[in-house]
């Protein structure tokens, strides 16, 4: 008895993964609504088995299809579930995505104050996750996952600038371009194990160091 109850949680799992999974895929070709309904029958497998972290990524994929659909209240409240439950268990990468997350919701609902905040504490998240991995390779292969969040906050500066143009948001988005490509770089040159503290330009490692 006590195996097959352990093989019907391995089935539940799979199943789950499966459904979260195949709701992706439906994302990736913009069919939302049956995006949707995966997504949901696997938040309720996840539920059951008492998968927290499993739970959250659900959640947090459902919030990235409902800012698709335009429904950015949803959004930024299932991403805020998915948050509450990566806090929980302590998953600094899983609280990134959250908090990116709703950064893009408050930007979408005409809070951009509120969105830099976001975007801002997200990329703190991403850099005290970077600093846990103590493989080079890793972080590297991490701070590429989420070149994107330098990417909105880059855009959110700029629209800063559009809107309030003398007030030097032209110049952070430039700077945060700027440190972005060094740590890249440097990341890189530290990955392929290259001396980095010869030849390079001091203010590339300075932006390193930030």
């Amino acid at each position: 008895a006590a195996l097959k109850m352990q093989r019907d949680v391995r089935d539940r799992r799979w199943e789950a993964f499966t459904l979260e999974k195949l709701g992706d895929l439906y994302a990736s070709q913009s069919e939302l609504s049956k995006a949707l309904a995966s997504y949901e029958q696997a938040l309720q497998l996840r539920k059951t088995l008492g998968d927290r972290w499993g739970e959250a990524s659900v959640l947090n994929s459902i919030g990235t299809a409902q800012a698709k659909l335009n429904n950015a209240d949803k959004a930024f409240e299932f991403h805020k579930q998915a948050l509450v439950l990566y806090e929980a268990i302590g998953d600094k990468r899983g609280e990134a995505r959250a908090i990116y997350g709703t950064a893009r919701a408050e930007r979408d609902r005409g809070n951009l104050d509120d969105a830099r905040k976001q975007i801002e504490l997200a990329l703190a998240k991403v850099e005290a996750a970077r600093s846990d991995v103590s493989s080079q390779n890793l972080r590297t292969t991490y701070l590429a996952t989420v070149e994107n969040y330098y990417e909105f906050y880059i855009d959110l500066l700029m629209r800063f600038h559009k809107a309030r143009p003398s007030e030097g948001f032209d110049g952070l988005a430039l700077g945060l371009s700027e440190r972005a490509r060094a740590r890249s770089l440097l990341d890189r040159l530290a990955e392929s194990h290259v001396e980095i503290q010869q030849g390079v330009d001091p203010s590339l490692l300075e932006k390193q160091r930030l």
